[in-house]
């Protein structure tokens, strides 16, 4: 799924076929869209046993032990070669590193965060950066973006998980230096341990952006995405083999039977890596509007799934809690997802009625405020805003001073909040009102430089 498959379609709504298949599949792909959120929650709970990067390996291992038999993807179909080998290569070892980082944002901020984030479609993340910077961008992409960056915000600074800063080094096993690296990395920023994992899981999803189109590029040359994922399994496990088993050796497992323990694990993998992949590729096949199902009902499914799982999995306990923060969160993506995917065909409007002439003739206005508009993007937006504001001298003055204001005021914000001084905290809460103040004032300055609205002669004559 790739971004100008939605900035080149202008209808973009689910509409089944004919056939009633069509809608099976779609259903078949939500059920395992649950099922991997699911799986998701298993790994949370696995991984208190063992540690990140061994899991990781034993999930590889099951899945290649289950797809490599059933696709045959050395005997059948083309011919495997060294120059096709080794960029199969390369594509395991960048899977590796993202599922790396998966599987720690997991263990550091739960299964609820780590659905919010990961599970994003890359084509919506795609669609918001483009929209970012192209200058036709509708207004539905523009209020998409900005839904997007207020859940992300929300999930930093709303986000109060921080029962997991003293516990996470004990429940999780943490007593590798790869562990310990990840520990420094994070007490370097001076963030809790959940909000680290929002930053692995929001760099794994901008690798994984990468890792789709590669895919994606790969598995037409290879004969199909199904043959690529069996190899692509095979390869990360045996390259995950000797890292898993050094960690396994040299590090400490909290497991109390193995059977049950990789029974479970088999089961997870089966859920996470098997299913869902499978479901997306049927989907592909006999959906009319794949793209779409993909795109937007699959993270949306997800995030429900999540919410409500997590409700009854944590209710009551204060670790990976669903806090206001989360919730903001998930409102945002759900309804963010849904804009960047909406139809980018203008819908008509009508005039708006203003009177009768002398012969009985309904007059409409049709002029720039009643006709649908394109939005533009958000960079273009800011570029012409600042022309119009640098170009008039008292608006110029009162941008500079808000800028300065705004300043201390967030150096005031950032030391309050570092010491826990609450005379700085509410100044800056002081300065943001003042702040305020004179953002009313730059509107005021640039909106008495606007131009009167354009009304067509017919409608002048009616009001006259």
């Amino acid at each position: 799924m790739l971004a100008h498959d939605f900035l080149k379609k202008d209808e973009r709504s689910f509409r089944p076929t004919s056939s009633s298949r069509s809608a099976w599949y779609f259903i078949a792909l939500v059920v395992a869209k649950l099922l991997r959120c699911v799986g998701i929650f298993f790994i949370d709970i696995l991984a208190k046993s063992l540690h990140v990067v061994t899991l990781l390996w034993l999930f590889k291992l099951a899945t290649s032990a289950l797809l490599v038999p059933l696709q045959k993807p050395f005997t059948t179909g083309k011919t495997l070669r060294k120059p096709t080998l080794a960029r199969i290569g390369k594509l395991a070892l960048w899977n590796c590193l993202i599922e790396v980082f998966w599987f720690y944002g997991i263990t550091f901020c739960g299964p609820l965060r780590s659905v919010l984030i990961f599970e994003l479609s890359p084509s919506v993340i795609l669609i918001a950066i483009v929209s970012f910077f192209k200058n036709n961008s509708t207004t539905a992409r523009t209020r998409g973006l900005f839904l997007l960056l207020v859940g992300f915000v929300a999930l930093m600074l709303m986000d109060k998980d921080s029962s997991i800063e003293d516990e996470h080094n004990k429940s999780h096993a943490h007593h590798s230096g790869l562990n310990h690296l990840f520990y420094h990395v994070i007490g370097m920023f001076g963030v809790a341990d959940h909000q680290g994992g929002v930053f692995i899981l929001i760099l794994a999803l901008l690798l994984r952006i990468g890792y789709d189109t590669s895919f994606r590029h790969l598995a037409v040359e290879l004969g199909g995405p199904k043959k690529l994922h069996s190899v692509v399994s095979l390869f990360s496990a045996v390259l995950l083999m000797p890292i898993g088993l050094l960690l396994f050796l040299t590090g400490t497992s909290h497991v109390d039977g193995w059977a049950t323990f990789l029974f479970w694990v088999f089961v997870a993998s089966v859920l996470v890596m098997v299913i869902d992949f499978y479901a997306e590729a049927l989907c592909f096949q006999h959906v009319s509007d794949p793209v779409m199902a993909a795109a937007r009902w699959s993270p949306v499914t997800m995030f429900t799934c999540a919410l409500a799982l997590a409700y009854a999995w944590y209710s009551g306990q204060a670790t990976h809690a669903v806090t206001g923060g989360v919730i903001v969160t998930f409102v945002a993506f759900v309804l963010g997802t849904i804009s960047l995917t909406s139809s980018n065909t203008p819908k008509s409007r009508g005039g708006h009625f203003v009177g009768l002439s002398d012969s009985g003739t309904p007059l409409f206005t049709h002029g720039e405020a009643f006709l649908q508009r394109t939005g533009r993007n958000m960079m273009l937006f800011v570029k012409e805003t600042l022309r119009e504001i640098l170009a008039n001298g008292d608006s110029r003055r009162i941008f500079y001073f808000l800028c300065v204001n705004l300043s201390f005021c967030g150096v005031e914000f950032l030391y309050g909040f570092w010491t826990n001084s609450l005379g700085l905290i509410s100044d800056g809460f002081h300065m943001l009102f003042d702040c305020s103040a004179l953002v009313m004032g730059l509107v005021a300055s640039v909106m008495a430089r606007w131009q009167a609205t354009k009304i067509t002669p017919t409608a002048l004559d009616a009001l006259r």
